[in-house]
């Protein structure tokens, strides 16, 4: 009888070690998502804060972003749907609320910047070189990722050639197709 309660007792101080970890892994799991709430709720609930944050988004043109991606999506389904009527495109459209969009930018806004970067950041999209930007930063995106491409192309000439020349991979002969952004030619094999 002895020898069963020591092994009940050493079951249960085995398991409920694993029942500890597991249940102090729980409370820490809600205990920080409890936590990251009530900073999303503290910061929701500062209403010149969400206001400024709002302002941010309203001058970065994400705003303007929020309505063409909504018209852009009602679009792509109109195009699919073209024998529903205008009118409910229109409603479904009004119907959309882009205040959610906009609420998830202003949390990810507050988890990086302080209320004093905020402030900052405000005034410099106020300022004319910040308004510049705005207006500007779409084509200079377009630019630079053309850039990008053009420059990892010359990069993939460069090994090729190099492979080439070291004997590492068969003869290989740039064509034009070479130069495009595909995956056709991954299947070259290194020695």
């Amino acid at each position: 009888m002895l020898e069963l309660i020591k092994k009940i007792s050493k079951f249960v101080k085995n398991n409920m070690g694993l029942n500890m970890k597991f249940w102090i892994s729980i409370i820490l799991i809600f205990g920080i998502n409890y936590l990251f709430a009530q900073r999303q709720i503290d910061i929701l609930n500062d209403t010149a804060y969400v206001e400024d944050l709002m302002k941010l988004q309203q001058l970065m043109g994400l705003q303007d972003n929020a309505y063409d991606i909504k018209n852009y999506m009602i679009n792509r389904f109109r195009t699919m749907a073209n024998e529903v009527d205008s009118v409910y495109w229109a409603n479904l459209s009004n119907s959309i609320d882009i205040s959610e969009y906009l609420r998830m930018n202003a949390l990810t806004f507050a988890s990086v910047f302080s209320r004093e970067e905020i402030k900052e950041l405000l005034k410099f999209y106020e300022s004319p070189l910040g308004r510049k930007v705005v207006l500007t930063m779409e084509a200079i995106h377009s630019e630079l990722a053309n850039n990008e491409g053009l420059w990892a192309e010359s990069i993939r000439v460069i090994i090729l050639k190099k492979l080439q020349e070291d004997g590492l991979i068969d003869y290989y002969e740039l064509k034009p197709e070479d130069f495009e952004q595909n995956q056709e030619n991954n299947d070259i094999e290194i020695k």
